[in-house]
Formats: C-alpha cells, sequence, structure tokens
C-alpha cells in the first residue's frame, strides 16, 4: 500500500462543543501506520500493512466523555475506502463524524449528492461547517435520527442509489444484532443497493467464529467429555431451541439445518459461512426456514 492513499483530506480546528471534541493527532516524518489491527484482520480478513510518510502528517479525533469515536487515521480510512470506489447518483451517508466518508464519497465524480444524517447538533457545528471547498456543494447535512430519517424517506417516496451507515462506536456482536440488522430492513426499498456498513465484516466474522466453534464440538465429541452430561446430541437440542434472546436465537436455523442434513466437515464450513455472510439480510430467513 502506497502511503499517499491515505495523506489527510480534512482540515477541521481543535475545538469542543458540549460533549464533544475534536483533536489534532500529530506525527513526525517516517511514524509508522498499520492499516489494519488483529482485530479486524482475523474477524473481518481486512488487509494489514504499514505505511510511513515522508513528511510530518497531521490527523483527527473526535471524542466525547465516553471515549473515542472516530479518526481519519490510516486504519480508519483503510476500513472504508474500498467500499466507495463504485459509488454513483445519489449516496446516504448515516453519520458525519469529522465528515471523512462524506468526503471521500463527494469526491467522486459519478456521486451527484451526498446526504449525511447526524443526530448531534454538537458534532454538525464541529465538522459541517469545516468540510472540503470542492466538495461543499454536493453535501446536505441533515439534523435527524437514522431510523426516523429513512421512516420519513419511505413515506415521501424518496429514494438512493447508495448508502454508507457509521452511526456506532463498537463493531460488537451487539451493534450488528441492535443496529445494523435493523437498519438493513429499514432500508429496503429505499436504497436501491444493499447499504455498506462501517466494519460489518468484522461483526460477521464475529458471528462466523460463534458458529464454527460450535461446529467443531460437535464434530469432535471428545472435546464435550469433560462436560458432565453433555453429548453432540444434548448439545445439539440446546443449539436448536428458541432462548426468547437474540444471542442465542440467531443461530437456531443453521443449527435445525446441522441437525437435519449432518454433514460432513467441508460442508458444514461452507455453510456457516454462508449463514454469517448473509444473517440478517432479505431472504435470509426464508431460505433457512425449512432445514
Amino acid at each position: 500500500m502506497k502511503a499517499a492513499s491515505f495523506t489527510p483530506i480534512l482540515n477541521i480546528p481543535e475545538g469542543c462543543v458540549g460533549a464533544y471534541k475534536i483533536r489534532h493527532l500529530l506525527y513526525p516524518a517516517g511514524h509508522r501506520f498499520e492499516t489494519a489491527t488483529a482485530r479486524t484482520a482475523i474477524m473481518g480478513g481486512q488487509h494489514w500493512a504499514q505505511i510511513a510518510f515522508n513528511k510530518p502528517v497531521r490527523f483527527h479525533e473526535l471524542s466525547y466523555q465516553h471515549g473515542v469515536w472516530m479518526t481519519d487515521l490510516p486504519v480508519e480510512q483503510a476500513q472504508s475506502n474500498p467500499i466507495f470506489h463504485n459509488y454513483t447518483g445519489h449516496v446516504l451517508v448515516g453519520g458525519l463524524g469529522i465528515g471523512y466518508a462524506a468526503t471521500r464519497i463527494a469526491e467522486r465524480k459519478q456521486v451527484r449528492s451526498v446526504t449525511v444524517v447526524e443526530i448531534s447538533a454538537e458534532v454538525i457545528k464541529l465538522a459541517a461547517p469545516h468540510l472540503p471547498t470542492r466538495v461543499k456543494h454536493k453535501i446536505t447535512v441533515v439534523k435527524a435520527d437514522l431510523f426516523k430519517f429513512l421512516k420519513q424517506c419511505a413515506s415521501a417516496g424518496r429514494r438512493f442509489d447508495r448508502a454508507f451507515y457509521d452511526i456506532w462506536q463498537s463493531d460488537s456482536e451487539d451493534t450488528f444484532f441492535h443496529v445494523v440488522v435493523p437498519l438493513l430492513a429499514a432500508s429496503q426499498g429505499i436504497v436501491a443497493r444493499r447499504p455498506d456498513c462501517w466494519n460489518e465484516d468484522v461483526m460477521r466474522g464475529q458471528l462466523f467464529f460463534s458458529l464454527r466453534g460450535k461446529v467443531v464440538l460437535l464434530n469432535q465429541p471428545s472435546l464435550l467429555s469433560g462436560k458432565e452430561d453433555e453429548t453432540t446430541e444434548s448439545m445439539l437440542d440446546k443449539l436448536c431451541s428458541r432462548a426468547n434472546s437474540i444471542w442465542h436465537d440467531w443461530q437456531v436455523p443453521f443449527f435445525c439445518w446441522y441437525r437435519a442434513r449432518r454433514p460432513d466437515a467441508e460442508t458444514a464450513q461452507a455453510y456457516l459461512t454462508q449463514y454469517a455472510r448473509t444473517y440478517g439480510l432479505p431472504g435470509h430467513a426464508e431460505a433457512w426456514a425449512n432445514p
């Protein structure tokens, strides 16, 4: 990877509004930046590399009272840049942050407009006035809750060609189940192509590893020998029974399929990969309804 691909593109002054704060991150020439963390490389398959600039560089950090919200460091640029390369038409962006995604998307000649929905007036005051002049004419910032905005779009018949969402701080399974999946559902009929979500690949990676760990146990019963009264069948019974909890119930259709098919390890791996990749998308529930 070339450092030039990650050159800072924003110029926002340091400042504080309410609980939100923007500060500058200053690095000397030669400082080595990573383009992925161990977590994003393992869970999301993101490419790890080191880059360095031949001059001092300045990046930005947006934080609030509960910690860092986002930065425009190379590691975060690498998580979003590949998503934007084929965006065209009218684009919806969920979350302004420091304006990085909106700017990158608006830079594309094929993009006609960028509508940014940001719930925080403080964030808007800190970042919106300092969006680069070269792209400002394409960007409209709307103060609103993204879910409510999508409902309004549905009622008004407003449509977008693409969408990028990043309104969360953590890329955990909790975020996936309670924010990402509902957003994907709310966007149906409003966004022409399925929305892209920041670090969704990392979240789905967690689903994958969760499923795979259980399949390993099912394929190697000897690993269960230390657990009193635990057998492959008793474990399957639990995995196939709903518990009225998303933490458990999301996987039930897969293990009902597993119990009905009794696949070998290779087949199970292929299907659990597909299950993790498509969970929460249109057609997923129907596809796994009858094992």
